[in-house]
C-alpha cells in the first residue's frame, strides 16, 4: 500500500520539521506549510491524503483553513487533524481528530492518524 500524502500546516518551523521527520521515519510521505494560505495553494497542485493542521497560526489560522476545506467542493471530505494547546479549542470545529500538543508521545500521533486514514 502507497502511503498517503501527509500535509503538514504548522508556523513554528522546529516543530513543523520535526512532524514531518517523524512521519517520514513512519512511513508516511508529507508536505509542509506555514500557515493556512500556504497550505490552500499546496493542495491545488498536490494528492494530500490528510492534513494535519495546526490551530493557531498568523496569516491564516487552522479555523479558517478547515473552513474554506469544508466549503470547497475538491477538499470537503479531506480528512482534517487538527492540533491545539487547549482542549476547549476543540469546541464547535468539524475535524476528524484532535490532538492536544504538546504530544509527549509518537505513538499518540500515529494512533490519531491511524484512526482517521487507517493503517499503513
Amino acid at each position: 500500500m502507497i502511503a498517503p500524502l501527509i500535509l503538514v500546516v504548522e508556523d513554528n518551523p522546529v516543530v513543523r520539521c520535526w512532524l514531518c521527520e517523524t512521519l517520514e521515519q513512519e512511513g508516511y510521505v508529507t508536505l509542509s506549510a506555514g500557515d493556512g494560505r500556504e497550505a490552500l495553494n499546496l493542495l491545488e497542485t498536490s494528492n494530500v491524503g490528510l492534513v494535519l493542521s495546526d490551530l493557531e497560526m498568523p496569516r491564516m489560522d487552522g479555523r479558517e483553513l478547515l473552513r474554506r476545506l469544508r466549503a470547497h467542493p475538491k477538499h470537503a471530505k479531506l480528512p482534517v487533524v487538527l492540533m491545539l494547546v487547549y482542549p476547549w479549542d476543540a469546541l464547535n470545529i468539524q475535524s476528524d481528530a484532535f490532538l492536544v500538543k504538546p504530544f509527549l508521545q509518537i505513538a499518540d500521533l500515529l494512533a490519531t492518524l491511524q484512526n482517521v486514514i487507517g493503517p499503513l
